[in-house]
């Protein structure tokens, strides 16, 4: 997991474009501004085509988690706002949860099998972080990547390349659930896999474990 830092200095392997760009990878988004304030984001990362942003208003607990179990099929992937309480609902009242108690609940489901693995990623401004999230150890772990809104537009090939590069790893580890070992997640020889460091393979979780515990 990465904290709070721009985009330019994560380090990890991205695909190339021209592996995926016959394909359209669909992320919901859901955060408590109005959707003309979001655009500009939308806009810079979704880029040509490549990637596509759908962005939701937040509802009540109950009613969001239903509604996610229902649509979550037809998404790659989901960005949610982390202080999604700040502006009223349209019935008037701001939800009562952060980001962090909804990604909880959709990380259980999905152990469930009550909906797709998928990556989740935290979208939100750095004083927001700070105020909560940065002291909210618990939801460090739901999250494949956050982002900084200031930086996403400046950044937002990167930004889009690695949102692609997250729903290729989750697919290629749920079509290796039966064999998740880490040589055959590492498309690594077992003696290349001898070499490596011995943390980097007790890393790996045993057998079983839902498809973000090894995402991670």
């Amino acid at each position: 997991h990465v904290g709070i830092q721009p985009v330019s200095e994560l380090k990890f392997q991205l695909p190339a474009k021209n592996n995926w760009r016959h394909m359209v990878i669909k992320y919901l988004y859901i955060d408590d501004e109005d959707k003309a304030s979001l655009a500009s984001y939308i806009r810079a990362v979704s880029g040509v085509g490549e990637l596509k942003i759908v962005s939701e208003p937040p509802l009540h607990f109950d009613e969001q988690v239903r509604h996610l179990l229902k649509v979550l099929k037809r998404y790659d992937g989901l960005i949610l706002d982390w202080q999604l309480d700040d502006i009223a609902t349209p019935d008037g009242n701001p939800v009562a949860f952060r980001a962090g108690a909804l990604a909880q609940e959709i990380r259980t489901r999905e152990t469930a099998n009550e909906v797709k693995p998928l990556p989740i990623i935290l979208w939100s401004t750095k004083p927001k972080l700070r105020r909560s999230y940065s002291g909210d150890k618990t939801s460090h772990d739901l999250f494949d990547r956050l982002y900084d809104k200031a930086l996403v537009v400046d950044d937002a090939d990167r930004v889009q390349l690695e949102l692609v590069s997250l729903d290729e790893g989750y697919k290629e580890i749920a079509s290796r659930r039966s064999n998740l070992e880490a040589d055959k997640i590492l498309g690594i020889d077992e003696d290349r896999l001898g070499r490596l460091h011995l943390s980097l393979i007790r890393a790996f979780p045993s057998s079983g474990q839902p498809v973000h515990s090894y995402a991670h």
